[in-house]
């Protein structure tokens, strides 16, 4: 066996209804749901795209506290180029039968918050995307919990990338801010605006300040709350958050407490060139772990 390296990326998973009056649902029901379907017929783990003549299916799914693994395999069919030689340089015509692809497997863990899940994907040319893992989860949401969503509408996933990386720099790449979380002491808000009356000693540490952008504006101070505040003296700001978009409209997150050091993995290889899944699964959980 030969050893290769693998790009990670890592992925933040929200879970809402389609409707934005509606709460954020609590992510376990998307472990639910990708258990439920490794009982079901391979048939029904399975995502057409007639638009490239691509299918995805959900091959493995193992779930463990908090936390799943799994592997997509992909192929793409209708595609039967003639085959040729490296030595000769002659071709010769494929032996694929029409509705057959070369099997391609992407790897990935899924974590389990209690309003956000995380997703870390390999990340593989020919392999399946996290739109389309998007797609795949919401459409079968929708089928096994049909007549159990209590709001009466579709399954929304929503995703924003985690960037690697220092967070001053990676915040001059956004090219939109829509939303920051400023995290706060409770007992600075209690000092400065509010009695301990209201805010009980019950209270978690943090509370959670939300700036929201104007429509097409964006949260451009953000940066100089990051230098004045975070990491000083003075403690009002213990995280930040931000929420927006990159210059190829993206959607990207950054957080203070999530600092992606870790993205490129060393995997062994089959001899048709296929990550060995019991190389990769062990370092996926391990850095799956380190983020719920």
């Amino acid at each position: 066996m030969s050893e290769k390296t693998r790009e990670i990326l890592h992925y933040i998973l929200r879970l809402k209804t389609g409707d934005i009056k509606t709460p954020v649902i609590q992510t376990e029901i998307i472990n639910t749901c990708m258990n439920e379907l490794m009982n079901r017929v391979p048939g029904e783990r399975l995502l057409i795209r007639k638009n490239n003549n691509r299918f995805h299916f959900l091959k493995d799914y193992r779930s463990e506290s908090h936390y799943g693994l799994g592997y997509f395999i992909s192929a793409k069919y209708n595609h039967m180029p003639d085959l040729i030689s490296l030595e000769t340089l002659k071709t010769r015509p494929n032996p694929k039968e029409p509705n057959e692809g070369e099997a391609e497997k992407t790897h990935f863990a899924l974590g389990l918050g209690e309003t956000e899940a995380y997703l870390i994907l390999e990340k593989k040319h020919g392999g399946i995307s996290i739109g389309l893992i998007k797609e795949f989860i919401e459409n079968q949401l929708n089928i096994i919990f049909k007549n159990n969503n209590k709001f009466g509408k579709h399954y929304f996933l929503s995703y924003q990338l985690l960037v690697a990386g220092d967070f001053l720099s990676n915040l001059n790449k956004m090219k939109t801010i829509r939303v920051a979380e400023i995290y706060t002491p409770s007992e600075i808000l209690t000092d400065t605006f509010v009695s301990d009356a209201i805010i009980p000693a019950e209270i978690k540490d943090n509370i959670i300040i939300t700036l929201s952008a104007k429509k097409k504006g964006t949260l451009s101070f953000i940066e100089k709350i990051h230098s004045t505040h975070f990491g000083k003296n003075d403690k009002i700001i213990s995280r930040l958050r931000v929420r927006g978009k990159t210059e190829d409209n993206a959607n990207m997150v950054l957080d203070t407490d999530r600092i992606i050091e870790k993205i490129k993995i060393e995997v062994e290889l089959d001899e048709n060139g296929q990550v060995v899944t019991e190389s990769i699964f062990p370092q996926l959980a391990t850095i799956i772990r380190g983020m719920i």
